[in-house]
């Protein structure tokens, strides 16, 4: 259930009545009575919109790797409606035909007005170009500003953006903490911080009447669908090919976090209030790993896959490679944590992939 912050919510509903000019009932007739009658009517539904315990989200990228997951946790453990926003939009109906709690419109609807703002709650933005081409980031953030946009003309509630690790950069040592100086290395990382920026100015032009947060994940794992093959996923790939898993290096730290556990995190803050949101937190494990840790866990875990003999090929390099953020701040503020481990990542891309390295 949602937590409702009653005491934020009067302070809130005072200061609006503040900044209007407001003619009392006993004081009015005529008119001016239909006008207020009117103002209080509106009132009453931006305060029943926030008050009242979130009935629907609206969720961009739907038929990424994260996106996929939200949608699946979502029907299966809360009983929101789910407004789905894809570019797939029939491979969504297709891989989630038996939820009957999903809609599902593309990008065309979306730009002809067929989306019912109306009926929605909560955006949760997970759609990102994950390239380094800067014509599709822009093209990204373009859609993110347009996005933001129709959130606050529609008076939506609340807006989550995903944002990335990426934009720490690597000039400060981790854990990183949400205060850590922003310092983007590449291009990807300017444009996850741009998209943040283009949130912040949503609430401040919107004078905080739409919540918004931006949340800094973590580098993602785990066997799903949508998965874009990384360290751990390649070499699980290898491990299931009997190719060996070379490494360059060996020393470099990388922190990966579990979808599962990405979707469940974002989830849960969703039963928090919006009110008590921060502008920005970083959600990821808390956990980093050498990469010659990582390769020995798909060593171990090998066995009960494959009979193929996991051969593992060092080249020694001094390459100083460190990430990794603190996400206490998350934790704390939603009363979660995650789930799955290093461990547990690995055993779950070899369910995932086995059958398709036996195609």
């Amino acid at each position: 259930m949602v937590k409702i912050c009653f005491c934020k919510l009067l302070i809130r509903k005072n200061l609006l009545n503040k900044r209007r000019r407001i003619v009392l009932p006993r004081l009015v007739s005529g008119v001016k009575r239909k006008a207020w009658v009117i103002y209080m009517s509106e009132m009453d539904l931006h305060l029943k919109r926030t008050t009242q315990n979130i009935e629907s989200v609206l969720l961009t990228g739907a038929g990424g790797f994260l996106g996929g997951e939200l949608i699946k946790q979502l029907s299966e453990t809360t009983d929101y409606r789910i407004f789905a926003l894809t570019s797939q939009k029939e491979k969504v109906l297709s891989r989630f035909s038996e939820v009957k709690q999903l809609a599902c419109f593309d990008i065309e609807e979306w730009m002809s007005g067929k989306l019912p703002w109306e009926e929605i709650d909560t955006l949760i933005h997970c759609a990102f170009a994950r390239v380094s081409s800067g014509q599709e980031l822009a093209s990204s953030l373009k859609f993110a500003n347009e996005l933001f946009k129709e959130a606050r003309e529609n008076k939506i509630t609340a807006v989550i953006n995903v944002s990335s690790q990426g934009v720490y950069g690597r000039t400060h040592k981790p854990l990183w903490l949400e205060e850590t100086p922003v310092d983007p290395h590449s291009i990807y990382g300017f444009a996850k911080y741009s998209s943040e920026l283009l949130l912040n100015n949503l609430r401040a032009v919107n004078d905080n009447q739409t919540i918004t947060t931006n949340l800094r994940l973590s580098s993602l794992s785990g066997g799903a669908v949508g998965l874009k093959f990384e360290v751990i996923s390649k070499f699980v790939n290898h491990a299931l090919r009997g190719e060996p898993i070379k490494i360059v290096g060996g020393k470099q730290i990388f922190s990966y976090m579990d979808v599962r556990d990405a979707a469940a995190g974002i989830i849960a803050l969703l039963t928090v209030c919006p009110q008590e949101w921060q502008e920005v937190y970083n959600l990821g494990s808390n956990r980093g790993c050498t990469i010659i840790e990582i390769a020995n866990l798909v060593a171990e875990a090998a066995p009960s896959y494959t009979a193929q003999p996991v051969r593992i090929e060092i080249e020694a390099q001094d390459i100083n490679l460190n990430i990794g953020m603190n996400s206490s701040l998350f934790y704390k503020a939603t009363n979660w944590q995650p789930q799955y481990d290093m461990k547990d990542m690995v055993d779950s891309l070899f369910e995932y992939l086995s059958p398709q390295a036996k195609d």
